[in-house]
Parts: structure tokens; C-alpha cells; sequence
């Protein structure tokens, strides 16, 4: 009998799906309704604009702003390296690379970055919902559904969601659950070895992941009916990742937790605090968190000093949550062996608000609700499988427990609640405007709310021309700012913004009195470089000139102050020094378009027009802007070059379509050069904008009569010279131009009085 070789085959990895409910259709429909409800929930967040950090993030990172060729640089640098142009600390590249990477397709489109907040959110939400079920099993698949519906519409996730700039978190949560998905299969060596990736892109995310170097093993040993020993392939994965990432961050920064920062004390009072107050008040905090999960309204984007003032032992807002959470853990303690739901949630909240509790940790900030975003599961396990318990559906299939009437009486009207809120806190979130407005109320003991509502105040004045309209606007931010003041005296930055609000009311001397009280809070280059601008709005070139030279002195590298140093020489004609300023301004910015203006200004006063077009090419080339191409016209109006200068000045005006002084400038060009028709159409374009515009007005009188050859033609002249002169009596053209007309029609006795008329 022939022998017969036999092969054995080797076993393939392949993708296996965890065991399903029966009714796989069903489970589905279940996933895709979470992940619709969850989009829906925040699909108003989409058309919001740039607001709080997210324009630091996105618009006013240079890392981000490079696009897709900026990865390798977001790689090995902090968060906001990019806007500080300093490591502060923060390693968490996995979202600035996706900005990089959406700002090359979209550009700064912010609703394009908010819907992909809310697609990555619903995306979670759904894995969320995956990933229970293969915990609980097929007979708890009723909690799993519920749990998930809590957490998608609760309100606490709105500052994370509503936020561009905490896709972090977003990115954190989502791959620690893939992690954890994948760590389920842990008797497969490549399940295991993307359960380590996804956990690395977690921690890349944000710090918030490394608990889960606990809690991935914790979960398995809870829902699984597995010895400890075979978890070591979990741990050791887990461990190894963790290792390799503080690695990295050693090698970025030379440190494990990256760049020691001194965290002021309006972020965070606890820093650095005595443990006699730091414990206390990190306690209530947490009883704060707990409240807020309980009774998620009114919401605040911020709760720094001082919202959370510190309290004591003896206090009751400590003594209560102490209370509470120490029996909370003495009964997870109590039950661990038994494995019940609640002492798992219990310690999946106290684990993962550990590293944002500042009592293992001391962090950058005391308190926000951003923090609550992973912890909120573990509050959202207790109360979806408290419901059940409840109403008695907690081991029933979900096709007996959905059609129970008692459950949805109590799910309807948390899920209506938790969505009204959610959808409304979306839309203080719409502008910077709207949500410091809103803030100002939910936390008015917070320093950093009225200060966040002055500067946006601050910020909108100077969008405005119309003197009545600027001042209410900088009335109510001089109101918040000073109360931003009253509760932290040593409010450096508060003190200087209003020292910008009395600038723009024209307050000078209120300006340098309030100017020179930070001067005993700190040594500051932009300080005296503002004192610089308010002597040089009184008058005082000499005293203003000594404060920039101040503000280099202590700041080697501020630029603002070398450009206007270099303005103050270039109007004393000392052109060579304000170019030699400039050119210096330039080697430490190269990148600054007002600096080529300049440089094209001295140059085109100097006389020398070819560096004066080269710079102002320049400049407009880097950024065109309404002053790069209003200067470069004059200086070719100036070379006699009326054609170019006249695209110039066409080329200004579209870029601000508001403004006239192009207009203007062109028109008075076209006059020079008696082409009567073509100024009369710009300076119709510009009485458009400017209706009460009394030179414009009396620049048509003139187009008119200079081509006037009937009395019917002067008289049409006539009108246009007396409606300039109703609208200012001292336009003196507008009072010889009437004069002349009405010589014109030979109505001597009118142009006599004209002519004695406003002298």
C-alpha cells in the first residue's frame, strides 16, 4: 500500500466577530439608532465658528496651518507649540495631525472641523454601545442599549463635542475602547498587538488614556470568566506601550511629564497648595463633578479662581462628597470579588478621574467639564443598570425588555431633558460672543469670564467705524474687565486689556494709570510697549519712543515694538535708522507682512521708489491686504504710473469693499488728471458706502461743474456743493465751489453771502 504524505496546515489569523445577540438585525438597527441619535444631538454644533482654544489649535497654530507637510514637525512637539512657539508640556499630536491634515483639504472652513467632531463622537458612541455588549453578554444587552443612549445625550459632553480644540479627548476615548475591544480577545497574539497600537494612539491622544493601563485588564477580569494569570499577555502589552510612550516624551522633552510648568493661580488654586486646602477643595470638586452628572445645567467652559474658592476639613461641601465617595469605594472594594456592575463603575469613574483629580496629579486647571468625558461612563453604567434593576429588565433580551412601558416612562423624559439641554448648550457655543455672554451668568465668580467677555467686547468695538455704536461696546467691556479685576487684583492680562479699552475711548491718562500699576505685577515687554502707544496717542513722541526702546530692552524679540520705533523715525524723516529698525523687525519675523509695508513706506519717503515697489510686492504677495495695496498704489501714483496705480487702488478696495480711503485716494488721482467721468464714478461708489461723506459730496460738485457748459449743468453742480456744505459748514471747497456756481449763473448776490458764509 503506497504511503501517503500528509501536510499540515498551518492555522491563519482571521477576523472573528464577537458572539451577537440572536436578532443580528436588530443589534445593528441598535448601533446605527445611537450613532444617529448621538450625530443628532449636536448637529447644530456644525455651523459654529472658531471659539475658545480651538483658533490656537487650528487657525493660529503655524504648525497646523502648514497642512499634511507639517506631521513630522506635530510629531516631536507640544500641543500648542505651534501657536506659542514654546513646549509647554502637553504632548498630544494625534489631533493637531488631523487638523493638519483637514486644513489641507478644507482650508479653515470651522464647520468642517465641527462635523467631524460630532462624526468622531457618534462613531464613539456607537463603538461605545459595541464594545458593552460583548461585556454584558447576550442576557444584559437591554443596560448596554440604555447605558449608551445616557451617555450620547448627556449634557456634560458638550464642551468636549461643541469644542474643535478637544477632538483630544474625543480621539482618547475613542481608541482606549478600541483598545479595550481588541484586549477582549487576549488569548490572540495579533488582537493583542492592535489592542497595543489603538492604546498607544489613546495616551498619543491625550494623558487621559494611561488609566486604562488599569482598567483595560480591570474590565476583562470583571465581565470574563478568566484567572488572573491570563491577563499577564494584557498587562504586559499595555505596560510595554506605556513604557515606550513616556519614552518618547523623555526623549522629546527630557522628561516623563514633559516641560515643568508654573501653573498660575488663576488656573488652577490647587497648585502648589497646602494639602490642609489643596485635599479639601479637590474633594468638593469632586462632589461638583458628581453634581453636574446629576444636574448637568447651568454649564460653564471655565471654573477657574474664583468660582472654586478653597475650602476646609470642617466644611460641609467636603465633608459630604467625602462621604459619599468613601463609601462608594469601600463598597467596590467590598464587591470585587463578586464582580457587581456598580463596583465596576464606581472604579471605572474614580480611575479615570484620577489623573484630572489634582490629588494624584497636579494638572493645569482645578476643575472642567471636559475632565468628565471618559469618567461620565462609569455614572452612565450605574444609572442605565440601576433603571433596569428598577423596572426589572436587567438580564432580559432586548426584544421582551423594549417593548416594557414602565422603562420608557423613565428613559422618555431623561433622554428629552438630557437632549433639550444639549442642544441649547450647542448654541452657546456658536460664537465667542455667545458663549461668554452666557458664561459670564452660569460662573460670575470667575475671573477669566469677564475677562473673556471684555476682550470679545474689546474685539467687536474695533470692527466698528460709528462712534455710537463703539462705545456701548467698550463701556460693557470696560465693565467686565474691571470686574474681572475685582476678583483677581493680580490680573495681569485683565489690567492691560482694559488699558486697551481706555485707548480706543481716547482715555489716555486713564490708560497710563492703569498701565503703571502693572508695572509692580511684572516686568513685561508688551506693557511698556503699550505704554509706548498711549504716550504716542497724547502727543508725547520722545516719551514714547524711550517706552519701546524699553519694551526691546526687557524683550529682546518684540517685533511690534521695533515696527513702531521704526514709524516714530520714519516721520522724522530719519529714514535710514527706521529701515535699519524694520530690517532687524524682519530677522527675528520674517514672516510678518506689516513689516515689508513699512519697509516700503521708509523706502518710498526715502525716495529710493524700486525698494519701495519691492517691498510692498512683497508684502502682498505674503498677504494682500487693503494697506499692502493702498500704499503700493501711492507709491506708483507718486512715480506718475496712473495705470498701475489705478489697479492698485481697484485691487484695495476689493479686498475691504467697506473701506473708501482707496477710493478716495484714486479719485483725487483721477481729478489731478482731469478725467472727470472716471472720478465721478469712484466717488459715487464711494458715497454708496459713506452716504454723509461731505468731501465726496463736494468732489461730485466739482466733476460736475468742471464739465458744466449749461446754466441747467451748473445748477446740477450747485446742488451736489450745497448738500457737502449742510453736512459740514467748514468745507471750504464746498463753500467755493457754491461761490463759483452761482457767479456762473451770474447770481452775484448769492455768491456774495456764500462767499462770507462759515468765515
Amino acid at each position: 500500500m503506497a504511503k501517503t504524505n500528509t501536510k499540515k496546515s498551518t492555522p491563519s489569523f482571521q477576523w472573528q466577530l464577537p458572539a451577537l445577540p440572536y436578532d443580528t438585525k436588530l443589534f445593528f438597527g441598535l448601533m446605527i439608532t445611537v450613532f444617529a441619535l448621538a450625530f443628532a444631538l449636536y448637529a447644530n454644533s456644525i455651523s459654529n465658528e472658531f471659539v475658545l482654544d480651538d483658533a490656537a489649535a487650528v487657525q493660529g497654530n503655524k504648525l497646523v496651518q502648514k497642512g499634511p507637510s507639517a506631521i513630522p514637525e506635530l510629531m516631536k512637539t507640544s500641543f500648542f507649540y505651534g501657536h506659542l512657539g514654546r513646549n509647554d508640556g502637553t504632548y498630544r499630536p494625534t489631533a493637531l495631525v488631523s487638523f493638519a491634515i483637514e486644513k489641507g483639504i478644507w482650508g479653515n472652513n470651522p464647520h468642517a472641523f465641527h462635523f467631524m467632531n460630532v462624526l468622531f463622537f457618534a462613531l464613539t458612541v456607537a463603538l461605545l454601545f459595541y464594545v458593552l455588549v460583548q461585556l454584558f453578554g447576550r442576557e444584559k444587552l437591554l443596560p448596554a442599549f440604555v447605558i449608551t443612549l445616557l451617555y450620547a445625550a448627556h449634557p456634560i459632553h458638550t464642551e468636549v463635542v461643541a469644542n474643535i480644540k478637544s477632538r483630544d479627548e474625543i480621539y482618547c476615548f475613542l481608541f482606549a475602547l478600541l483598545s479595550l475591544n481588541f484586549a477582549l480577545r487576549y488569548n490572540k497574539i495579533p488582537f493583542l498587538i492592535l489592542s497595543g497600537i489603538c492604546f498607544l494612539i489613546s495616551a498619543l491622544s491625550k494623558e487621559s488614556a494611561l488609566p486604562f493601563l488599569i482598567i483595560i485588564p480591570l474590565t476583562i477580569w470583571f465581565f470574563k470568566d478568566i484567572e488572573l494569570k491570563k491577563l499577564i499577555p494584557v498587562s504586559a502589552t499595555l505596560v510595554l506601550i506605556t513604557v515606550g510612550y513616556l519614552g518618547i516624551r523623555y526623549a522629546l522633552f527630557h522628561s516623563i511629564t514633559g516641560i515643568t510648568i508654573n501653573v498660575a493661580k488663576l488656573d488652577n488654586i490647587l497648585f502648589n497648595a497646602p494639602f490642609s486646602a489643596k485635599f479639601p477643595t479637590a474633594v468638593g470638586i469632586l462632589g461638583k463633578y458628581l453634581w453636574l452628572l446629576i444636574k448637568p445645567f447651568p454649564l460653564s467652559f471655565d471654573y477657574s479662581f474664583n468660582q472654586i474658592p478653597f475650602i476646609g476639613f470642617s466644611d460641609i461641601g467636603f465633608i459630604i462628597p467625602f462621604l459619599i465617595f468613601a463609601g462608594a469605594l469601600v463598597y467596590a472594594v467590598y464587591s470585587f470579588n463578586k464582580k457587581s456592575i456598580a463596583a465596576f463603575a464606581i472604579l471605572f469613574f474614580v480611575l479615570s478621574i484620577s489623573v484630572v483629580s489634582n490629588i494624584v496629579l497636579q494638572i493645569g486647571s482645578a476643575m472642567a467639564e471636559r475632565f468628565l468625558y471618559i469618567p461620565s461612563l462609569g455614572f452612565c453604567i450605574l444609572v442605565g443598570f440601576g433603571i433596569c434593576y428598577l423596572v426589572g429588565l436587567a438580564k432580559n433580551h432586548l426584544n421582551s425588555g423594549l417593548n416594557n412601558p414602565i422603562l420608557w416612562i423613565i428613559i422618555i423624559p431623561i433622554m428629552v431633558s438630557f437632549g433639550f439641554i444639549t442642544i441649547n448648550r450647542n448654541a452657546d457655543w456658536k460664537t465667542k460672543m455667545t458663549l461668554y455672554s452666557k458664561d459670564v451668568i452660569s460662573a460670575p465668580k470667575s475671573a477669566r469670564t469677564h475677562y473673556s467677555l471684555g476682550t470679545a467686547l474689546y474685539d467687536e468695538a474695533g470692527t466698528i467705524k460709528e462712534k455710537e455704536k463703539k462705545m456701548p461696546l467698550l463701556d460693557e467691556a470696560e465693565t467686565q474687565l474691571s470686574q474681572a479685576i475685582e476678583i483677581d487684583r493680580t490680573y495681569a492680562e485683565a489690567v492691560y486689556e482694559l488699558g486697551l479699552v481706555y485707548h480706543e475711548k481716547g482715555e489716555y491718562n486713564k490708560e497710563m494709570e492703569l498701565l503703571g500699576s502693572l508695572n509692580s505685577m511684572k516686568n513685561d515687554g508688551r506693557l511698556t510697549y503699550t505704554q509706548g502707544n498711549a504716550l504716542l496717542e497724547k502727543g508725547d513722541v520722545n516719551g514714547a519712543k524711550a517706552k519701546f526702546y524699553e519694551s526691546i530692552k526687557i524683550e529682546p524679540k518684540y517685533v511690534a515694538a521695533y515696527v513702531n520705533l521704526a514709524s516714530i523715525y520714519n516721520q522724522k524723516k530719519m529714514y535710514d535708522s527706521a529701515i535699519y529698525l524694520l530690517k532687524k523687525a524682519e530677522q527675528l519675523d520674517p514672516k510678518l507682512h506689516e513689516i515689508y509695508i513699512n519697509l516700503g513706506m521708509a523706502y518710498a519717503d526715502k525716495g529710493n521708489t524700486n525698494e519701495a515697489f519691492r517691498y510692498y510686492a512683497k508684502a502682498n504677495e505674503m498677504k494682500p491686504t487693503y494697506a499692502g495695496y493702498t500704499n503700493l498704489a501711492n507709491a506708483y501714483n507718486t512715480s506718475k504710473r496712473f495705470a498701475e496705480a489705478e489697479a492698485a487702488y481697484n485691487k484695495a478696495s476689493t479686498l475691504e469693499p467697506t473701506r473708501t480711503e482707496a477710493l478716495f485716494q484714486l479719485s483725487v488721482m483721477l481729478l489731478q488728471n482731469n478725467k472727470y467721468p472716471q472720478a465721478l464714478g469712484v466717488i459715487e461708489k464711494i458715497v454708496k458706502i459713506e452716504p454723509a461723506n461731505d468731501q465726496a459730496i463736494t468732489n461730485i460738485g466739482y466733476c460736475k461743474m468742471k464739465t458744466s457748459r449749461t446754466p441747467e449743468q451748473y445748477r446740477d453742480a450747485l446742488f451736489y456743493y450745497k448738500k457737502g456744505f449742510s453736512l459740514n459748514p467748514n468745507n471750504g471747497n464746498a463753500r467755493n465751489g457754491i461761490v463759483t456756481c452761482f457767479l456762473k449763473l451770474k447770481m452775484k448776490d448769492s455768491a456774495v453771502y456764500y462767499s462770507k458764509v462759515g468765515k
